[in-house]
């Protein structure tokens, strides 16, 4: 494994949005963030320090952002061991620009999902010519909303019942959950 502890926590902060710019702050609260901590102080809350294995800054680019998350998993993945990114926030906190990047992305924006399989299938493509090995990629996506499960590959399924099923063949999954053969990345 890439690192000793199989599970990294780590903290995204994005840019304020031009309302929020606009916006007195009037509360009060200061952020400063570190390579590992977060500071925030507030009238009223006082100074609290939080710690994460890594933490990123509103300047941090989506590659920096890549390099320190996906990367040592997709090198993982390679090598047999299954890899999960779960982005957590509140409604407007960024996860999708961290994930997917904007709508219309250039290299600097992409996010972490082309980004993952761009490395992932670059290196399968790198490894087949000279071995016999044979790849089998799978890509499923839920989101977890107000205790709800949703298959972004099957909106359908919008409900999924929390729970987990392992069998010999699937492995761990979540039933009723699609899972898509990936055969080329377009990304």
């Amino acid at each position: 494994m890439s690192e000793e502890c199989g599970i990294k926590v780590v903290a995204r902060f994005r840019p304020q949005n031009e309302r929020e710019k606009n916006e007195k702050n009037e509360d009060g609260f200061k952020l400063e963030v570190k390579r590992q901590t977060i500071r925030l102080e507030g009238a009223g809350v006082g100074t609290h320090n939080f710690g994460f294995d890594r933490c990123f800054d509103p300047l941090s680019s989506q590659i920096e952002v890549f390099e320190c998350v996906a990367k040592p998993l997709i090198e993982d993945v390679i090598n047999g061991i299954n890899a999960t990114i779960f982005a957590y926030g509140q409604t407007g906190s960024g996860k999708t620009f961290t994930m997917f990047g904007p709508d219309v992305p250039d290299d600097s924006s992409t996010g972490i999902i082309p980004r993952a399989s761009r490395q992932l299938f670059e290196a399968i493509y790198a490894t087949q010519p000279e071995s016999n090995l044979q790849f089998s990629v799978k890509a499923s996506f839920l989101e977890i909303y107000k205790e709800r499960i949703r298959d972004l590959l099957h909106p359908i399924n919008d409900n999924l019942p929390i729970r987990q099923y392992q069998t010999p063949h699937r492995g761990r999954h979540q039933r009723h959950q699609r899972h898509y053969l990936c055969l080329r990345t377009n990304w």
